[in-house]
């Protein structure tokens, strides 16, 4: 057969358009076939044609699953989420909010031997650069880091042994940053819910942990106290790169950490302050005169007396 001779789907029997055969231990598969396939299927080429479309089936079979999953218990935040059912003891993990599309796979308690969690930390010295063009390290030395949280699940009778899971699908630069709290929390989570499966428990007596939620104050406050630490590293690394630039330039002043967030003091009600009822004067009523005891009244030197004629 030549190169470009045309070819057909073992699995559907369609024409495979250019560019579109995954190839099998004896014969060939188009590129729509092989999008039903478990994410986790290893080792495409060595599968034969009849291995394929027991897979195929099966993998059409569990999208009728999905679709009527009855999810009881839900663990994990805006990427990956473990779903149980406690009532047929199956669970299966989606980054979909819509987890039909993706036709997870539903796997059994009983399937899975064991976990294992995994925090990497990758980081990269930073270098600074002179003048001449050259690259001298920072001093102190100073590092990008990130990231990652992985999950190992060991399981039987699947299409593989391990499921790697990585969670994030952001990146998370530092331990302050509020999203690593609840990526850390998450694995210990989703690792004592696994070690539970694998020590044989059921839907009955399988134990959830509490999700931790962190309040907008202490986000607010884990967020500034991040933020404050990147801002510190841009300045260190600005200044020495101004000390390469001018070697008579002062040293930075050191930054202070930010002043934590307050939550504000919740006020109690005051009582209304009682209002004394002010005597009304009737309208175009004379003021009362009170006379004065100390101001005479009779005639005086300066003061004539009543009846004098006045001048």
């Amino acid at each position: 057969m030549g190169l470009f001779d045309k070819k057909y789907c073992d699995i559907c029997g369609e024409k495979i358009g250019f560019l579109g055969n995954r190839k099998l231990a004896d014969g060939n598969m188009c590129k729509q076939c092989a999008e039903q396939m478990s994410p986790w299927l290893e080792g495409r080429k060595e599968y034969t044609v009849a291995e394929m479309q027991q897979h195929i089936a099966y993998r059409q079979a569990n999208y009728e699953e999905v679709k009527h999953f009855q999810v009881t218990d839900v663990l994990g935040y805006d990427n990956y989420r473990l779903y149980i059912n406690r009532y047929n003891n199956t669970w299966f993990i989606s980054s979909y909010k819509n987890y039909t599309d993706s036709n997870p796979d539903i796997l059994y308690f009983s399937q899975v031997t064991g976990c294992e969690m995994e925090i990497k930390e990758t980081h990269r010295e930073l270098y600074a650069h002179t003048p001449d063009n050259r690259t001298v390290p920072y001093n102190p030395r100073e590092y990008d880091y990130d990231y990652d949280f992985y999950i190992n699940i060991y399981l039987v009778d699947f299409v593989t042994n391990v499921v790697r899971i990585k969670l994030n699908t952001f990146r998370v630069e530092d331990a302050y940053d509020p999203k690593y709290k609840e990526l850390e929390n998450l694995l210990y989570n989703m690792k004592t819910v696994f070690d539970q499966m694998a020590q044989g428990y059921d839907g009955s007596n399988l134990v959830i942990p509490e999700q931790l939620v962190i309040d907008a104050v202490t986000r607010m406050d884990m967020e500034r106290q991040a933020r404050f630490y990147r801002d510190a590293q841009r300045d260190r690394m600005r200044a020495f790169e101004m000390m390469l630039a001018n070697p008579g330039a002062p040293a930075p002043r050191p930054m202070t950490p930010p002043r934590p967030v307050n939550p504000p003091r919740p006020t109690s009600p005051q009582p209304p302050r009682p209002v004394t009822p002010q005597p009304t004067r009737p309208v175009n009523s004379p003021r009362p005169v009170t006379p004065n005891q100390n101001r005479p009244t009779g005639a005086g030197p300066n003061r004539p007396g009543p009846g004098a004629p006045r001048r």
